[in-house]
């Protein structure tokens, strides 16, 4: 049975980097052989799109306090 494995960077929780650390730690997992990335606590839509626009895989991101509503148009 294939597998998927999902990396998690957690460079946004606690202010611990930003988006060009966030994408310097995909690229590292992907190297290693991750297929997708998870990253908690990016919630503002500019920068998810920035994260989404620089990583070449699947982006996981959880809606949670201070997130927009799922209603809301991602930004052009």
């Amino acid at each position: 049975m294939p597998s998927f494995v999902e990396a998690r960077a957690d460079t946004f929780p606690r202010g611990a980097g930003g988006v060009d650390d966030t994408l310097e730690r995909a690229a590292a997992h992907f190297a290693a052989g991750a297929d997708g990335i998870f990253v908690p606590g990016a919630v503002d839509p500019g920068t998810v799109k920035e994260l989404a626009d620089g990583i070449d895989a699947p982006l996981n991101v959880v809606a949670g306090p201070g997130a927009p509503p799922a209603s809301r148009p991602p930004p052009a």
